[in-house]
C-alpha cells in the first residue's frame, strides 16, 4: 500500500518517518516526498578496470557543488546525494522516484538502485546514479528538486539484523565492494 499525501503527514508529524532537514509543505507531493540534491558529487576516474567478483576500492574525485553547479555531459555518470537524511519504520520501504521533468531532459537519479527500507538505526542520506542520456550538457545545482520518495507499507516489519554495509550514510559514497556478498 503506497502512502498518500495525508497519511505521510501524519507519518511525519508522529516521528514515525524523520526526514532532516524538515520537509516543507510543498516538497509533500500526492504520493510522495520531493527530494533535494545534495552538494557533494563523485565522479569515477576513468580508465578503470573494476572485477565485481573482488573486494578493491574505486577511484573516485570528489566534488562539492558551489552555486555555479556541476555541468554534467551526455553520457556522463556521477554519484549524487540527496540533501535529506531519512529514516523510516521497519514497516515501510521507500522508492525512489526521478522527476518527470527531468526525465524528459534524459536525467536519470537511479541507475537501478531505487530501494530505501527501515533497516537502519539513525536517519541518513540515500545516494543517487546519475546519468545523462540526452544530447545536451545538463546543469545540477546543489538544493535542485530532483526526485520523489514514495512510502510503501510492508505486511510485516523486517526481521533481518539492522544494516551495516553503508551505516551512517550522510552525503555521498563510494561502492563498497567488500560486503556485496555477504
Amino acid at each position: 500500500m503506497v502512502l498518500s499525501d495525508k497519511s505521510i503527514n501524519e507519518y511525519l508529524a508522529s516521528g514515525k518517518i524523520i526526514i532532516e532537514p524538515a520537509v516543507t509543505p510543498n516538497d509533500v507531493r500526492p504520493v510522495g516526498i520531493r527530494l533535494h540534491l545534495g552538494e557533494g558529487l563523485l565522479l569515477p576516474k576513468s580508465g578503470q578496470t573494476v572485477d565485481l567478483s573482488k573486494e578493491q576500492p574505486v577511484d573516485y574525485d570528489s566534488i562539492t557543488m558551489g552555486t555555479d553547479g556541476f555541468v554534467l555531459k551526455p553520457s556522463g555518470f556521477i554519484l549524487g546525494t540527496t540533501l535529506e537524511l531519512i529514516k523510516v519504520p521497519r514497516n515501510i520501504v521507500c522508492f525512489l522516484d526521478g522527476r518527470s521533468t527531468l526525465a524528459r531532459l534524459g536525467l536519470m537519479i537511479h541507475v537501478t538502485a531505487m530501494v530505501a527500507d527501515g533497516n537502519f538505526e539513525e536517519p541518513g542520506s540515500i545516494v543517487l546514479e546519475i546519468k545523462n542520456l540526452s544530447p545536451m550538457n545538463l546543469i545540477l545545482k546543489p538544493n535542485l528538486p530532483i526526485g520523489m520518495l514514495l512510502f510503501n507499507q510492508i505486511d510485516q516489519e523486517i526481521a533481518q539484523d539492522v544494516q551495516f554495509q553503508y551505516k551512517g550514510q550522510k552525503g555521498v559514497l563510494p561502492p563498497d565492494l567488500k560486503n556485496q556478498f555477504k
